[in-house]
């Protein structure tokens, strides 16, 4: 996948797009997030709120699954978590 237009990637994000409850009142997939890597690879991801403060945020979601696939510190990656050619959110409202 090397290209995506901004149409394209808010239906990507848009078909995780799944809010729901969760117990004690905490949701999570009011948000979605679709993010292209400058290598042409697809991150997906949705927010969790939760009450404890672990929230997560659907950016930070594709973000640490670009930085899990790729690995931190990779010799290629120099400390760098950049090269996004395009990041889209969409949201439940």
């Amino acid at each position: 996948m090397t290209h995506l237009t901004n149409r394209e990637l808010i239906e990507k994000a848009r078909k995780v797009l799944a809010p729901r409850e969760l117990y004690l009142g905490n949701r999570a997939g009011d948000v979605s997030c679709a993010l292209l890597s400058s290598e042409g690879n697809l991150y997906l991801g949705v927010c969790l709120d939760i009450g404890s403060g672990i929230g997560f945020c659907a950016e930070h979601n594709c973000h640490c699954r670009h930085a899990n696939r790729r690995g931190i510190g990779h010799r290629h990656d120099s400390g760098n978590l950049g090269g996004w050619q395009s990041v889209t959110t969409v949201w439940q409202m």
